[in-house]
């Protein structure tokens, strides 16, 4: 073997095979599609922000700049998280229902991640220090099959990670952070070739980190693509003009909402307030839980990525600066570092980390010198998920069937009085690829393949399996333990037995946001406090007392001690509930 460079990779042609582009292209819809319009909401961060979406869509300008929830002021995020769905609503509002428009948005953020990885991979992967070493009988891969293996494995790695499962499929902030920062690494990646345009890109998307979260969340990220412009040494050339680029970039994107502001004629006090009230609730010192859950979590939420990243920093640690290893490490470590300092979801540390740790992951990968190591994610993959996919049709079989008695138990406990129902072509959609699954399986036993994305393809496979199984079999059952909307439908349709009209309001007596928002998409108008209103709604424990002014029976959510009570407009507010009152208003 020959090599003009330092390098620990040694990969064939027969390892750089081309994975067919329609392959990966169809394994990522099937997973980004997999219950698209078929299910609720299942969280209430994604409730919140379909109630922000669905104001701004039938409000006016200053809904849009002052994002509320049926006119409850909503701070926790920018403004900017719920822009793109309510713009798709308001397009579609008289062809398509709301809910799976809304859901669109989200199938975008996960586009825009998953094409950053690739692409971002891939210009890593086309550097001459990242190449492997030339083979003496030119039987080493061609760069391009090269650097396009490299960044399938990438990209299939990041999407079979498990904790990034559910979160794909969301509408709120952790596909938000996402998106942003798989842009913001990619754009970094970018400017080494095109210095302008990928300096713009990352600052853009350190912009929209702020105006869809808050300015902590977008500095992180602009901290972390200024310490890789000025630490990796390929940006020795141009670093204060990449700087510049990306910080102008992103504070024109963060200009956007003042300047909404001022031209929707919202007062400049009242947008100030609203300003504040984000950014100030995102800078907070991590607490001991969230530093707990994120020690706790680490292992098994970017798994399968992790292990062939460390093997990376192993691998290439002769040559650990070159910008394919210190360019990735130093993103992942930014991110890492960021929720010392921001309040909220310590998840979403780990999910702006997925997108480096894919990266690196997939240049350990083809490090791999062992046969036996090559294969581990192969077997994992196939005796995970197998069982997995078993283990989801017997128990959707026993809640079925009823037997065995045990497996039916444990899923009516989570979803009682639920009848599972699955329409007959989805529910033979599903059966074709368990088939399909276990077929392609055993052809991997009886195959020796040596392609380097085999097993990332076969990881990616099976939790794309795993997904579809769950949202095509379990849905009813999800809908009616997770989400809030069979509750808002119960309580809608309750006001409109007692006489309810449309020109009729409602008092909110300590009605999470979430319940709020689905509630006016039902059709309930909401009073401010000084105004009377014919209803009260009000929020107790399942425990508690129920007052002598109770209209109807209570409606319950089964997933917590909360019931809701409808009540007089002149009840006073409960006792117990008057301070959350005093807070949502």
């Amino acid at each position: 073997m020959l090599s003009s460079h330092q390098s620990p990779l040694i990969i064939s042609a027969s390892a750089a095979a081309r994975l067919p582009r329609w392959a990966l292209l169809v394994l990522l819809a099937t997973l980004a599609l997999a219950g698209f319009s078929g299910h609720f909401f299942w969280n209430a961060r994604d409730e919140q922000v379909f109630g922000l979406m669905w104001t701004m869509a039938r409000g006016t300008w200053a809904d849009w700049v002052l994002p509320n929830i049926a006119g409850q002021d909503y701070s926790a995020t920018g403004p900017g998280i719920a822009w793109l769905g309510a713009a798709l609503i308001r397009l579609s509002l008289s062809v398509l229902p709301p809910f799976p428009v809304a859901k669109i948005s989200g199938l975008l953020w996960f586009a825009l991640a998953a094409s950053s990885v690739w692409y971002g991979t891939w210009h890593l992967a086309r550097r001459e220090e990242a190449q492997p070493i030339s083979m003496l009988f030119g039987e080493e891969a061609s760069p391009r099959d090269y650097s396009r293996t490299v960044a399938d494995s990438a990209t299939l790695l990041f999407v079979a990670s498990f904790g990034l499962l559910s979160r794909i499929h969301e509408i709120g902030l952790p596909i938000v952070v996402l998106g942003c920062w798989s842009m913001g690494t990619a754009g970094v990646i970018w400017s080494l070739a095109h210095k302008k345009a990928g300096a713009v890109a990352a600052g853009v998307a350190a912009g929209l980190m702020t105006l869809c979260g808050n300015i902590a969340w977008g500095g992180s990220l602009l901290a972390a693509e200024l310490a890789v412009i000025f630490f990796v040494r390929s940006f020795k050339g141009g670093r204060l003009s990449r700087a510049g680029i990306a910080c102008g970039s992103m504070a024109a994107v963060v200009l956007i909402w003042p300047l909404s502001a001022h031209f929707a004629g919202v007062p400049i006090d009242v947008w100030a307030g609203a300003w504040s009230a984000v950014q100030s609730s995102a800078f907070a010192w991590i607490t001991p839980n969230h530093a707990t859950w994120l020690l706790r979590n680490f292992i098994w939420y970017l798994c399968p990525m992790w292990p062939f990243a460390v093997y990376a920093l192993y691998a290439w640690h002769r040559v650990i600066g070159c910008t394919q290893i210190m360019l990735p490490l130093i993103s992942a470590g930014a991110a890492l570092v960021t929720p010392l300092f921001t309040a909220g979801i310590p998840e979403l540390s780990l999910l702006a980390t997925a997108p480096s740790v894919a990266i690196l992951a997939a240049f350990g990968l083809a490090a791999l010198k062992r046969r036996s190591y090559e294969n581990l994610l192969d077997w994992f993959s196939a005796t995970i998920f197998s069982l997995g996919a078993v283990g989801l049709w017997c128990y959707y079989i026993a809640w079925r069937t009823g037997f065995p008695p045990k497996m039916a138990n444990s899923v009516e406990r989570l979803a009682p009085g639920v009848v599972p129902w699955v329409e007959g072509s989805l529910l033979f959609a599903t059966a074709a690829m368990t088939v399909l699954w276990f077929a392609i399986v055993a052809k991997r036993l009886r195959r020796r393949p040596k392609a380097l994305w085999r097993g990332p393809w076969l990881a990616a496979l099976g939790i794309t399996l795993f997904w579809v199984e769950a949202t095509a079999l379990f849905s009813p059952g999800l809908d009616a333990y997770r989400s809030y909307t069979p509750v808002a439908r119960e309580i809608s349709g309750k006001l409109r037995l007692f006489g309810y009209s449309p020109a009729d309001c409602v008092f909110s007596d300590g009605i999470p946001s979430n319940l709020r928002g689905l509630l006016y998409y039902s059709g309930v108008h909401f009073g401010a406090e000084e105004k009377a209103c014919r209803f009260t709604l009000s929020k107790i424990k399942k425990r508690d007392a129920l007052p002598s002014d109770l209209i109807g029976i209570p409606t319950v959510y089964p997933r917590s001690e909360e019931a809701y009570l409808i009540r007089p407009g002149s009840s006073k507010p409960l006792q117990q509930s008057y301070a959350q009152h005093v807070r949502d208003n």
